[in-house]
Order: structure tokens, then sequence, then C-alpha cells
């Protein structure tokens, strides 16, 4: 199955999730094709830009049940689920482009880990943002490490602790964002940007940050392997699979 789509376009890329079949929801062979698309695009120099998008309903609502399952029941594959998902990150925050993410429907787990590692956010004003980790029993790395760099602890706090859900509105004063635009028309605004200079400071603030986080990072994904393999886990799952489906 192909989950992403990769298109060059005169100025920039485009990167489409192509999740509907997987009710938006990331694989392991999508975070593996996600790995490959990102190396791919890095070497592609002559592009400034890279466009993330979806396909449909949502830009991503993280790890399925099936994925998180499979994980449970084995070590190896938790260890490759932490694996890839801390090369995407690193892969995403030290891409030598301007990275824009054009956000529809709801934001979930990993996906939001994704958009912290973004420099530009285009989205709907509803759009709605969730992180149920902590309720299931799992950590959330990137948020724990690189999220108190860029959101204030209140938001980190109403996400993960209070399991809240926030609208995307509410990040606007600490990424750049914008959603005073008709969504139809996101691809003209993207050729139009106006805070180049305030991205790029951002774009190399992350890959400094990065430097700094990256050993509590790879502590952080050594506890999701030891949480997400538990016994317990996989009832906490089962339970909680209308929220994952």
């Amino acid at each position: 199955m192909k989950y992403i789509e990769v298109k060059e376009e005169r100025d920039y890329i485009t990167i489409t999730f192509n999740l509907k079949s997987e009710k938006y929801f990331y694989n392991l062979d999508f975070l593996l094709q996600l790995l490959d698309t990102l190396s791919y695009i890095e070497s592609l120099n002559k592009y400034k830009f890279a466009i993330f998008k979806s396909d449909g309903e949502s830009f991503g609502r993280g790890i399925g049940i099936a994925e998180l399952l499979n994980a449970n029941r084995s070590r190896e594959r938790a260890s490759s689920l932490a694996r890839y998902l801390y090369e995407i990150y690193k892969r995403l925050i030290e891409l030598n482009k301007l990275k824009i993410a054009i956000i529809n429907g709801s934001i979930m787990n990993e996906s939001l880990d994704m958009l912290l590692c973004m420099d530009i956010l285009i989205a709907k004003a509803d759009t709605e943002i969730s992180d149920n980790r902590l309720q299931i029993g799992l950590n959330s790395p990137l948020l724990y490490t690189l999220g108190p760099f860029i959101l204030p602890s209140n938001i980190i706090k109403r996400l993960t602790i209070m399991g809240q859900k926030i609208n995307v509105t509410d990040l606007q004063e600490y990424i750049d964002f914008t959603s005073d635009i008709p969504y139809e028309k996101s691809i003209d605004i993207i050729k139009q940007i106006q805070n180049l200079n305030v991205s790029i400071y951002n774009y190399n603030l992350k890959r400094n940050l990065f430097e700094l986080i990256d050993e509590r990072l790879k502590k952080e994904f050594s506890e999701y392997v030891e949480l997400i393999t538990r016994i317990e886990l996989r009832n906490v799952l089962l339970s909680k699979a209308n929220e994952f489906s």
C-alpha cells in the first residue's frame, strides 16, 4: 500500500499522506515510507519549501490501535516503532527546507509531534488537537522534550495530564500559524509568504534545540518501549478501541 505521494512543483515539493484506508491512523509501513520520502526530498536541493498535507479529513490521528497492539505483543516491533518515530522527528527538524503543514480535521498524538517539527502551519480555525497517550499509559516523547521550548506548560498540561482538546488557534502566539485565509487558497498563500525570515529563524532554532534535547529524547523513547510492551496496556487499548476507530 502506498501511503505517501510526492509531487514536485516549480518552486516547492508537496508530500501528501494517503491514509483514508487507515482512517488516518499511522502504521509501521507508513512510517517507513515517510522515512524514505524524507531521505529523497532532502536530496532535492533546488526546492526551498516542502508542503505536508493530507488527502482527506485529517492530517493524522497518530499510531493506530492495531499497530499499538502489535507493538505490545512484540518488543522488537515496539523498538522499531520507537526508532522510526525518533528518526522521523530528527529528519523533519533537520530537513534543509522550510516545512509547511496544511492541516485539516483533527490532530492526535504523533501527528501533533510532527507539527512541532514544522516551521509554518496553515489550518482551518476550528481544527482540534488532542493527545491521549498519557491517558492510555504511554508517554509523548517529543512533546515532553521539544514541546516546552515551543509551547507554554499550561498548554502541554491541558493536552496530556488533563486530556483536553485544544483549538489550533490556541497555539497562534507560539508558532508561525495562520487561519485567516480561505483554506482552499493555501498554496497561493505559500507562494507569497511574508514571514520567511521569522520561519528561518525558527527552523535554525529547532535544529539547535534538537541537539540539546537529543539524549533526553532517546531516553523518552526507551521508556516508550517499556510502557508499550506492558501487559497492562493491552486491556487499556482494547477498552479504548472506540477512540482509535
